[in-house]
């Protein structure tokens, strides 16, 4: 049967309790493995009330770990992203380069908020308010100007949210999912910012005075609609002269953390 003990503050007031249940042994070294959990003291309850309803709780979490059904300890949220969700599900091989650096920017700005809590935690609250304060931040553009983050942005840290706290869940590390009760993120319209026809016949003009090798590239670009890095991506192989045809197979990439 799980214990239950008591945690007090420095004016003896019991604030939390702490559940603690043998779940087995170690089959290397036959020593006996806990799984253990705190949650906050019951509210309008005299001690032996609490007692008696911490007692009922823990038994019941007892049951759920045991069943596999229920996180076997408090870990911080930072512990959970360092040694959990960004080896097993970013590094797992089946994302790009690119998506790889855009999970471990965001998780690095996550941790700074959320690091020190304990996983399970963490409230929907916790999250909207973050994501008001982040929608409320501002940074200096390239030419020195404060401006918020863009709704995009502020997107992009409630898409990984999500699926880090989707991961959690499946895999019994936490019992509630904040995450289902955080509102989406409104996105914003952007205009979009494009050549026009004039433009581009005065692009192309200047263009004449360039060498052969801009000259393919920025037609390419124009005329076949494709982004940078497919472009870069291009060997000779993909090009039908006889048939006309331009085959994009391939999309080249920077990565930061390797140039």
């Amino acid at each position: 049967m799980a214990s239950v003990k008591e945690n007090r503050n420095s004016d003896g007031k019991i604030v939390s309790y702490r559940w603690r249940a043998c779940i087995g042994r170690d089959e290397t070294t036959g020593k006996q493995q806990f799984a253990t959990k705190t949650v906050p003291a019951p509210a309008g309850l005299t001690p032996a009330k609490a007692m008696k309803e911490m007692e009922r709780q823990a038994a019941t979490w007892e049951k759920k770990v045991r069943e596999g059904n229920a996180p076997v300890k408090d870990q911080t949220f930072k512990h959970f992203i360092d040694e959990q969700f960004i080896p097993v599900h970013v590094c797992n091989g089946k994302h790009s380069p690119s998506t790889v650096c855009f999970y471990k920017d965001i998780c690095a700005h996550l941790v700074k908020r959320f690091g020190k809590k304990d996983l399970d935690k963490i409230k929907s609250i916790d999250i909207e308010k973050f994501l008001v304060d982040l929608s409320h931040e501002k940074r200096a553009d390239k030419h020195g100007n404060e401006k918020p983050l863009s709704a995009s942005y502020v997107k992009h840290h409630r898409t990984v949210l999500t699926v880090a706290f989707g991961f959690a869940e499946k895999h019994s590390l936490i019992e509630k999912n904040p995450m289902r009760y955080v509102e989406a993120v409104k996105s914003e319209k952007k205009t979009v910012d494009f050549l026009s026809e004039e433009e581009a016949r005065k692009f192309l003009m200047v263009l004449e005075e360039e060498n052969t090798f801009w000259k393919a590239a920025m037609y390419t670009l124009i005329f076949c609609g494709l982004r940078r890095g497919e472009l870069c991506g291009l060997v000779w192989g993909d090009i039908d002269f006889e048939n006309g045809l331009l085959s994009v197979r391939r999309n080249v990439i920077r990565n930061r953390e390797t140039n």
